[in-house]
């Protein structure tokens, strides 16, 4: 399973367009790993996690063309997760010659914002409800919905991804993880988990995790198995708003084994 990374930011991007704080200002001037998209994830290029605004950019900066994406997978409904036009870009008239359809996987909130531009073409995208617990076996893995600790509005998703004999925790956007959640992750192995450190050096624990709270889920991850020796471990979707720059991040991180992410960063499993 390889995985791509294509965006790690939250939803401002680093630098925010209207920002002088320090982090922002240290990507302006040096640029390179600092410079971060929103957050999207391209699995062996025919799944991918979230589409958001930044989807053009993606497109351009990493050479690539979706016609080949079978199942994409949305973890919420947030702006920075679900932007519905290059969504309807998928339909006649806007594509050409993309034979096979997309099908799409979301929560109620996510289904019901793109029903009405799509379901003129259902030939070309499909819709399939999220279930918390509930198996998906999609055209390209097994997807299992697991309860995030996100926001109260709607039902927001962690993926559990099997694939070619690999496991993948897509572990973002999420405060500290509902007890049913680490319940069913009991036991379970991972080859590869993504972790989210949206809020840096602040110690978050609701909706968004901090460096501090990572730090304690990767070590409870390894102490009810799904991390061990063997797994690699990512942080990603990282703010300015978290007062730390990609050194900074790469410092605190680095030393408990896990590896600070960046836009474009592939991952072999």
């Amino acid at each position: 399973m390889h995985i791509q990374l294509l965006g790690t930011a939250a939803a401002e991007g680093i630098p925010a367009p209207f920002c002088r704080c320090r982090v922002c200002e240290h990507a302006r001037k040096h640029g390179g790993k600092n410079i971060r998209s929103q957050t999207s994830a391209l699995i062996d290029g025919v799944l991918k996690i979230d589409m958001p605004p930044d989807t053009w950019h993606h497109t351009v900066t990493h050479g690539l063309n979706w016609c080949g994406v079978k199942d994409l997978f949305f973890t919420h409904s947030h702006g920075d997760h679900l932007c519905v036009e290059p969504v309807i870009m998928r339909l006649p008239g806007f594509s050409n010659d993309c034979t096979e359809p997309l099908v799409i996987y979301g929560n109620e909130t996510v289904l019901g914002t793109l029903r009405a531009p799509t379901q003129s073409s259902p030939e070309h995208i499909q819709r399939r409800l999220l279930r918390a617990f509930e198996p998906v076996v999609a055209q390209t893995a097994t997807v299992t919905p697991l309860p995030a600790d996100h926001i109260v509005e709607e039902n927001c998703f962690l993926l559990w991804i099997e694939r070619l004999g690999k496991t993948f925790f897509y572990a973002h956007d999420s405060g500290w993880f509902p007890e049913k959640t680490w319940a069913w992750l009991e036991g379970k192995r991972a080859d590869g988990v993504l972790l989210e450190c949206t809020m840096g050096d602040r110690p978050n624990r609701r909706g968004h995790l901090g460096v501090e709270a990572l730090l304690e889920a990767s070590t409870r991850l390894r102490e009810i198995g799904v991390i061990d020796r063997n797994t690699t471990v990512v942080a990603t979707h990282f703010s300015h708003n978290g007062h730390l720059h990609h050194e900074e991040l790469e410092s605190r991180l680095n030393p408990a084994g896990i590896q600070t992410a960046f836009d474009g960063i592939k991952i072999a499993l």
